[in-house]
């Protein structure tokens, strides 16, 4: 697996900030103009909000874990 740069990872974070904000706003806009076809669209953009945090969730779990195994690496061992 390819490995996620912190600059990806926060500009994936900021888009999911933006994402749930902006269906909540659509939704209303959708509603109060009668526009039936917007709830594809909210759950279009709801759906790949939740994928992208999938992925950001998976890719936090593995950099904790690799951190977490290189720290251990690094603890030097008492020798007797």
């Amino acid at each position: 697996m390819t490995k996620m740069t912190n600059d990806t990872y926060d500009a994936l974070q900021k888009v999911i900030r933006l994402v749930i904000p902006l269906v909540t706003f659509l939704t209303a806009i959708g509603e109060i103009w009668g526009l039936s076809w917007m709830s594809l669209v909210t759950a279009t953009i709801s759906a790949f909000g939740i994928f992208l945090g999938s992925v950001l969730d998976a890719s936090s779990k593995n950099y904790k874990k690799e951190k977490e195994l290189k720290e251990k690496a690094e603890v030097p061992i008492d020798e007797e």
